[in-house]
């Protein structure tokens, strides 16, 4: 069942059950995963539905006492192309506002989406 160097390295546990724990590992490990893809699922097909009713509604974040909320969250990302910067610096001389231009050239922006869900605070003093 076992590769080469995992079987040796059983072989020379003192825990003797441990072959055993090292199968409930895995089968733990194995029963995470397909509840974490399951839950890519529902959340895609959630994140589907609540991108229409933020349309419709014109709106950006729902609240819910009981419920929690959702939120639209919105990131920028910024990346440096590095080549951009060489190729820059090299045909202009390098000076510091040359070196601080190329740096602009070279940058882009990107932005992303997704929708947070918070469960709901609880009340303070029990429930």
């Amino acid at each position: 069942m076992w590769d080469e160097d995992t079987e040796k390295a059983l072989d020379t546990a003192k825990d003797k059950t441990i072959k055993d724990k090292l199968l409930t590992v895995f089968q733990l490990r194995r029963e995470a995963k397909a509840l974490e893809d399951s839950g890519k699922d529902t959340k895609k097909a959630a994140d589907v539905l609540i991108e229409d009713i933020f349309t419709e509604l014109n709106v950006e974040v729902v609240k819910s006492d009981e419920l929690g909320s959702i939120k639209r969250v919105t990131q920028e990302r910024k990346s440096y192309k590095i080549d951009a910067i060489k190729e820059y610096l090299i045909g202009h001389g390098v000076s510091p506002t040359v070196v601080k231009n190329a740096i602009s050239a070279g940058m882009s922006t990107s932005e992303s989406m997704y929708f947070g869900y918070w469960a709901p605070r609880k009340k303070k003093g029990g429930n």
